[in-house]
């Protein structure tokens, strides 16, 4: 009796060692990955369900048995009539935003062959290829890392080794980034998402056998732009057939006639407009089309840095009506648009105007703007000398609204972009705080938003792109496969934002800014946003006599854009024109729309008509 007792204590303290001697800290964490990676990523794929609607990039289906959460990463199948599940092409990768009563909203990721479309099934993805990376030297003879790697290969994933932390995905399937890395002492382990960048899945554990690494850990590896593949994907996929204007046209069936169906539009692609141009003495730098005397009839208002002209066009005669002279200058004419922001049923005038002035050993453009009021046959000031940027935009609901923004000492643009009303109690123009659909945008003429998807806006950037910005996170996501050229019509001062000197005690006193080009969306013209494209450029010739000739080479074109289909589809264009497009607006003569360009040839300043 007494042996045994004594044999069953031997064997109560010697088995746990055993035990732990199997289970070691790596093995544990290996072990509890691979958990992660069968409930994750099974098999075979599984159905959750199908895409009953899609609007944008963003689509929905309907929730099912399994238990999903936001933020899972799923895959759109392309499907295919008799064709078996497995058999499928992978579409689209797609992340769960939100989970609402029996419906699943997701935002699309990434397009792998196309985008999902109404009736694709959305499946649980399954063995994704695997982009491993660590920071371990010699990790062909690093035990956990080829614990790993085993472990990954018996679930019959494709694993890729990086040897540096770049990564150059395959963009015909699903993936996932494994990074491995370790320090004196621990052991992490991640994977990462290489479409959103969302950690999946982290755990560390301590490890006391020696490790040398190439590279510190938490090394931050580049993902995939796959906001240009994306783009790439769609243009091959819908140049051809659902881009706007690109579509061809089945030949009429002999002996039959068709009519063009009636669409509230404007001209496609390649077609040349029949323009109407009327010469303009003065040089205006801006233009709006505005109704500001209430008689119902377009007033067509220019502007200058010394003077307003406003002219009508009726019976096929574009004639001056009145002229508007800007007291207190000299001014820099920025900017000029038009609402009813007082409610009496005739449109103001928003004037965006700079004053030079010197600051400091340094030139610099201070603002003071001003709203004009058409009253008893003559322009009132509504207020003035106010310190901002103004511009009217038209928001998602089609209503325009008034915004401002200041200028910084040394910078374009200072602080938020704010909402200004007209208080008739206080006979001025009041501040009604920061406009939340522009929130973080950096300038007031940057933006405009896009009408039916209230989580996206649509950004020109500096560097003359379009660009789509998600702005519950404020990530890009896609940005145009054309460039819209370098608007510099309008050029003014601003102070230097560092001391520079150009030789000797010279300072360098200011830098030339450019005023942004009209950036408009209409939400009667099929929510279209349209801007001037440049394709002039100003060159400087010397001649055998010494002078310096500035001329212009190239062609502009005013082009529309629209948020479809999860990309930015270039929708019209006009036709290409050896002028400069300084501005635009939009008016209906009669029954028809038209479209007004203010140009400039070397015969001086015009207006053109385009039908």
């Amino acid at each position: 009796m007494k042996r045994t007792l004594l044999v069953t204590i031997i064997l109560f303290f010697v088995y746990p060692v055993i035990v732990l001697g199997r289970v070691t800290p790596t093995s544990f964490f290996t072990n509890q990955f691979s958990t992660f990676l069968t409930k994750r990523f099974p098999s075979s794929y599984k159905v959750v369900g199908k895409v009953s609607e899609r609007h944008g990039s963003r689509l929905v289906f309907p929730k099912g048995n399994h238990e999903l959460r936001r933020g899972d990463e799923l895959l759109a199948l392309k499907y295919e009539k008799n064709v078996p599940l497995y058999l499928l092409h992978q579409a689209s990768v797609i992340r769960i935003e939100a989970i609402m009563g029996n419906k699943i909203l997701a935002q699309e990721m990434a397009v792998i062959e196309r985008p999902a479309k109404v009736g694709d099934p959305i499946v649980i993805p399954s063995s994704p290829v695997v982009y491993l990376y660590t920071n371990i030297k010699r990790k062909e003879v690093f035990k956990p890392y080829t614990q790993l790697i085993k472990m990954l290969l018996a679930k019959n994933f494709e694993v890729v080794e990086l040897g540096k932390p770049e990564l150059k995905p395959k963009t015909d399937r699903y993936g996932i980034l494994i990074k491995l890395e370790g320090e004196s002492g621990y052991l992490a382990l991640r994977v990462q998402s290489i479409y959103s960048g969302d950690t999946l899945y982290f755990d560390s554990t301590s490890y006391a056998g020696p490790i040398a690494t190439a590279a510190p850990s938490g090394v931050t590896i580049v993902l995939p732009d796959w906001s240009s593949l994306r783009i790439a994907r769609y243009a091959q996929t819908f140049a051809s057939q659902e881009a706007i204007g690109t579509t061809p046209k089945p030949l009429p069936e002999p002996g039959k006639q068709t009519t063009p169906k009636a669409t509230k539009s404007f001209l496609r692609v390649g077609e040349i407009p029949e323009t109407n141009q009327y010469r303009l003495n003065e040089k205006f730098k801006r233009m709006v089309i505005a109704e500001i005397d209430g008689d119902r009839k377009p007033d067509f208002v220019f502007l200058n840095d010394d003077f307003l002209e406003v002219y009508n066009f009726e019976n096929g005669v574009f004639q001056k009506t009145r002229r508007y002279e800007l007291s207190g200058g000299p001014y820099v004419a920025l900017h000029l648009h038009a609402m009813d922001i007082t409610g009496d049923g005739q449109d103001e005038l928003f004037l965006t105007l700079g004053r030079q002035i010197m600051l400091d050993d340094y030139h610099d453009t201070i603002l003071r703007s001003m709203i004009l009021t058409f009253k008893n046959g003559a322009f009132e000031v509504l207020d003035e000398d106010l310190p901002y940027y103004l511009r009217v935009i038209e928001d998602r609901q089609g209503n325009l609204v008034a915004l401002a923004q200041n200028k910084g000492n040394k910078s374009l643009y200072d602080g938020d972009i704010i909402r200004i009303k007209w208080n008739n109690a206080l006979g001025k123009i009041i501040e009604t705080g920061e406009y939340a659909p522009a929130h973080d945008v950096y300038s007031i003429y940057q933006f405009n938003l896009i009408p039916d998807d209230i989580d996206r806006i649509v950004i020109l950037e500096p560097t003359n792109d379009l660009q789509v910005y998600y702005t519950p996170t404020e990530e890009p996501e896609v940005i145009s496969d054309k460039n819209f050229g370098f608007y510099d019509e309008i050029p003014f001062l601003i102070s230097p934002r560092e001391e520079k000197f150009i030789g000797g005690f010279n300072k360098k006193l200011s830098e030339t800014a450019y005023a942004p080009r009209r950036f408009v969306l209409k939400r009667e013209y099929d929510d279209q946003m349209f801007l001037i494209r440049k394709g002039r450029t100003r060159v400087s010739v010397s001649t055998s006599l010494g002078n310096v000739l500035k001329t212009s080479q190239g062609e502009d074109s005013l082009v529309a854009v629209k948020w479809l289909k999860g990309q930015i589809l270039e929708t019209w264009q006009s036709e290409s024109l050896s002028k400069d497009i300084i501005d635009f607006g939009f008016v209906k003569i009669g029954q028809e729309d038209k479209i007004v360009l203010l140009v400039r040839d070397k015969q001086g300043y015009a207006i053109e008509i385009i039908k």
